[in-house]
């Protein structure tokens, strides 16, 4: 093949060639595969974009194809030899081309090469100037490295494109890509049935006493530190689960001494680990697949490139301070598989709320910009002010209204998350989210007055909600949205300090559901379309109002 003339050549990718690689693989396409692939084969050589899909969207189907229609050589990189290995399998499955490897585990090169990012500058002092050349990148986000910049200068890929569930860096900003070419979101996914709908349980009191374990509010931890505290709460839920789940923790000695102290109370899990030879890694996914084991207990191993669609649920014992890392370990459980209907989330530290799970080159401040968090024991403090308390100390009253008020805060945690994710509102979190422990500004104040005053209308006109075609459920939500703004307000005005995440997370939720705002003043959604999406947004995350409606009334 004469590689100058692909060079030229105003498009070098032959569509025609894709159809024989589906037939040969036996693949259906989804719709944002077929759109996408359409989209980059019709770029222009010199784009550079990133194709933002979620966790378990079929990206390496399209990187597959890509490289089929593709008239001359290709280099995809990845981040970690066990993808090399899936990749190059599934390049060569659908190309019935010879795939070339370029990592530990071998040195071989090809039309089409794969090779993980430690080992592309290694290849491309093998390779030199490769006129013609395509790159595709997979795990795009981690390509900011020295690297990789030697593997651009010397090999100099006439046109690459990136591939990313998670398009953003915790420590900087992305350069090699310009823009975002196609995405696939979260939301995208659960409608298309490719992932299940997810439903995030937070720690509260009442979840504690249904499990029959005290009731505590742990500090969060800061990496390893204080993530045993979460231990009892960890185990008494994942005991309560059905179905295989994991559980994260902070490092390889977190992961099995929390192994040992389950297995010791009579709950079947095993830790997994790098150190680990890949057979027993793949032993112990299987007995857990097959409910050998309840739960597999890790520290990053299972955060990427690892696919299990039959997890049922997943324990966040360990907070993840990095946003990539928690979406890559969140989209393991959301896969979805024959007879599962949702992912379960348990989130003790609420790491949901800080991290968006929308957007676009996006960066987070370092770890090291964070407040440093206190590592003592922490006594139970009020889930809406922060208030510091001792249960035992509390009357039954009060007993009372701290669990009403905790209902409160899963419901408006939740319902949060489920919007963000459906694009109803704008992402938030990282370092920044710090702000939300931070006492309510009388500009939230202010505006959470006049929401509770449409709320409290909202609950006496049913009739203007979706032009009148709102059922029980949706009218619970608007109930439950006028009780907690009434409670706020009333709060605020006997001198309480509510959070000022908590009061953000009020007014989000009422002015998309009682006044029926976009996320931004460009949105040209009539109201009651955004009131519409946003019920079916709660309805599809599985978010009820009817345990924050009896708390509310006790409380």
């Amino acid at each position: 093949m004469n590689t100058e003339l692909v060079q030229q050549a105003a498009n070098p990718f032959d569509r025609h060639l894709v159809r024989p690689a589906m037939d040969r693989g036996g693949v259906t396409l989804r719709p944002w595969q077929r759109q996408c692939l359409v989209d980059q084969t019709a770029a222009t050589p010199t784009d550079a974009g990133m194709v933002s899909a979620v966790m378990g969207a079929g990206k390496s189907i399209v990187i597959a194809l890509l490289c089929a229609a593709w008239r001359g050589p290709v280099v995809v990189t990845t981040s970690t030899i066990k993808l090399v290995e899936q990749l190059s399998d599934e390049i060569r499955r659908l190309t019935g081309e010879p795939v070339g490897v370029y990592y530990t585990g071998g040195k071989s090169t090809s039309r089409i090469t794969v090779t993980c990012l430690p080992s592309v500058e290694r290849l491309s002092v093998v390779l030199g100037h490769v006129p013609g050349l395509l790159w595709l990148a997979d795990e795009a986000h981690r390509c900011e490295r020295d690297t990789v910049a030697a593997f651009l200068t010397t090999c100099q890929p006439v046109r690459r494109i990136g591939f990313s569930a998670t398009p953003y860096r915790s420590d900087g900003g992305l350069t090699i890509w310009t823009h975002e070419a196609h995405r696939y979101s979260l939301d995208d996914g659960i409608r298309e049935g490719s992932l299940v709908p997810f439903r995030i349980v937070l720690w509260t009191k009442r979840l504690a006493d249904e499990l029959g374990v005290p009731f505590e509010t742990p500090k969060r931890p800061d990496d390893a530190t204080n993530v045993n505290d979460a231990n009892d709460a960890v185990i008494a839920w994942c005991r309560s689960q059905d179905g295989p789940g994991v559980i994260s923790a902070a490092n390889i000695a977190d992961a099995e001494e929390f192994a040992a102290e389950c297995c010791a109370q009579g709950y079947s899990v095993q830790a997994v680990h790098s150190r680990m030879p890949k057979k027993a890694v793949k032993g112990a996914i299987e007995r857990l697949r097959t409910g050998e084991l309840s739960a597999l207990v890790h520290c990053h191993m299972l955060s990427e490139g690892v696919d299990m669609p039959w997890l049922r649920w997943m324990a966040l014992r360990q907070a993840r301070g990095s946003r990539v890392e928690f979406l890559q370990e969140f989209g393991r459980v959301l896969r979805a598989a024959p007879g599962k209907t949702e992912a379960v989330i348990f989130d003790p530290w609420e790491t949901s709320l800080d991290h968006p799970m929308t957007g676009w080159l996006e960066i987070e401040a370092d770890k090291a910009d964070e407040p440093e968090i206190e590592a003592e024991p922490n006594p139970t403090e009020d889930p809406l002010t922060g208030e510091e308390f001792e249960w035992d100390d509390l009357p039954e009253k009060e007993r009372k209204k701290v669990l009403a008020r905790s209902a409160e805060k899963a419901y408006l945690s939740t319902a949060i998350v489920a919007l963000t994710a459906s694009g109803l509102l704008d992402p938030f979190g990282g370092a920044a989210s710090q702000w939300r422990k931070n006492p309510a500004s009388d500009r939230q104040t202010a505006f959470m007055a006049k929401f509770e005053k449409s709320a409290r209308a909202a609950v006496n006109m049913r009739g203007y909600l979706t032009d009148g075609a709102v059922d029980d459920v949706q009218a619970g939500h608007v109930r439950a949205v006028a009780l907690i703004a009434k409670r706020i307000c009333t709060g605020i005005e006997e001198g309480k300090a509510y959070r000022s995440g908590v009061v953000s997370d009020a007014c989000s939720l009422a002015r998309t559901l009682i006044w029926g705002f976009g996320k931004n003043p460009a949105d040209t959604r009539p109201p009651s379309k955004v009131r519409q999406d946003a019920f079916a947004a709660l309805e599809r995350y599985g978010i009820d109002p009817a345990d924050v409606l009896a708390g509310v009334r006790q409380g």
